[in-house]
This record gives C-alpha cells, structure tokens and sequence, in this order.
C-alpha cells in the first residue's frame, strides 16, 4: 500500500508540474537598445534602478575617449550617456562592475583604470560618484600601494561606508 501511495503521489506531483508549465505565458525578451561605441560599448555589470525610476549602467569602453561611460535610461526607453571618461591622467577609465546608490541619493562605482597616479600603465584606478544629473567626482585614486584594479563593483554597508575590493596592487601586489 506505501509503495502504490508513493507512486500516486509522484504521478500527481508530475501532472501538477505539466498542467503550471502549459499554463504558463511564453516569457519575450525585448532589446531596450543597441549601443553604437560613441554612446558606450561593452556594458558591464547589473542595471540599477534608483530612486527616480530610471535605470543606471555602465559600459566598460566606448564613449568619446574610448574609456567607457555612465548611461541612463529612462521610462520611454532614451538612452543618455551621462558621462564619457576621460582616463588617466584626470580621471577614471573602464568602468567595472554594478553601481550602487548610497543613502544619499548618489550612484558610486569604481573604474579599473586611470586615475592620477602614474605608477600603473595606464592608471591604477578609481572609486568615483555621480548625481543622478551627470556630475561626477572621482573620491579616490588608487596608487597601487593601496590597491590596484578595482573589480566588481562596491556595497554600502549598514555603517554607512562603500567596501570593495581590488585585483593587484597592495604591499604584495
């Protein structure tokens, strides 16, 4: 008797899980928008969706120094590039990973090049700041001594403060 209750049960399980699948709606994906290379290329890490309702991103290169860009879209699906990285030796180049909006509002990332310190190639890369309208303030440069490379993005934590971390670099590289 178990064993015939146990074969009813998977038979049920197995109709069940048949009857949800054929119910189902067919999922569509839809293309929001191509990017052309001046607009950005290569886009990296999640979308975030912030406050104002619009999607963040980045793309890793592209843009008018071919050192990547900050883009937004808003709810009819425009695309606006915020901001173009200029690179080494002003700013941040190479956008890496997904930004975060902090408590205040501001989207944070991190870029895996440039910067201000000479003693990587091509700089060692940044942790950077942008409003919601395109403003953005580089808040560190990394000199390869505190690191090198930042990857993945950051996280705010509870206390308040942006962790990350970094490829290379540091007292033992």
């Amino acid at each position: 008797m178990n064993r015939q209750s146990s074969w009813r049960r998977i038979v049920l399980l197995f109709l069940c899980c048949a009857a949800t699948a054929i119910a189902s709606r067919a999922q569509t994906f839809n293309t929001l928008f191509s990017f052309q290379g001046t607009d950005g290329k290569t886009p990296e890490g999640n979308l975030v969706q912030a406050t104002d309702g619009h999607l963040y991103g980045a793309a890793e290169t592209g843009g008018s120094s071919n050192r990547g860009t900050i883009f937004k879209i808003d709810t009819t699906r425009t695309v606006t590039t915020l901001h173009s990285f200029a690179g080494y030796p002003t700013e941040g180049a190479y956008p890496e990973g997904a930004m975060v909006e902090g408590i205040d509002g501001e989207l944070y990332g991190v870029t895996n090049g440039g910067g201000t310190s000479s003693s990587c190639t091509d700089g060692c890369g940044t942790v950077f700041k942008i409003s919601l309208a395109g403003v953005l303030t580089t808040l560190h440069s990394f000199d390869g001594e505190d690191g090198e490379g930042p990857i993945g993005g950051l996280v705010q934590a509870s206390d308040g403060n942006l962790y990350g971390t970094t490829e290379y670099g540091g007292s033992d590289g």
